[in-house]
């Protein structure tokens, strides 16, 4: 006595024209492998970066301070201009 399955022709039509489609366990290990890939390339990433040296803070200072300075200029700039501009419209008013 073997068991034998049955199948339909239907069955037999689904089965070929899914061949394509992997199964389930297949799908989980290659979406696994894909986000190891990911926490991988992250991982070398960062090994490729190192602590910052005496040198590399003087410039990253420099760089911060001539940032500091432009902005502050830019501010006396505007400063100045509104102030030129509301003593010239306080003397129009003034004058007319």
């Amino acid at each position: 006595n073997e068991e034998k399955p049955i199948e339909s022709t239907e069955t037999r039509a689904l089965r070929s024209a899914n061949t394509g489609v992997s199964p389930l366990f297949e799908q989980l290990r290659t979406n696994r492998e894909a986000e190891q890939e990911k926490r991988d390339e992250a991982a070398k990433a960062l090994r490729g970066t190192r602590a910052l040296d005496d040198e590399d803070c003087a410039h990253l200072d420099v760089v911060e301070r001539v940032r500091m300075e432009r902005e502050a200029r830019i501010r006396d700039e505007v400063e100045d201009e509104v102030a030129a501009f509301r003593a010239a419209r306080a003397d129009r008013m003034g004058a007319g």
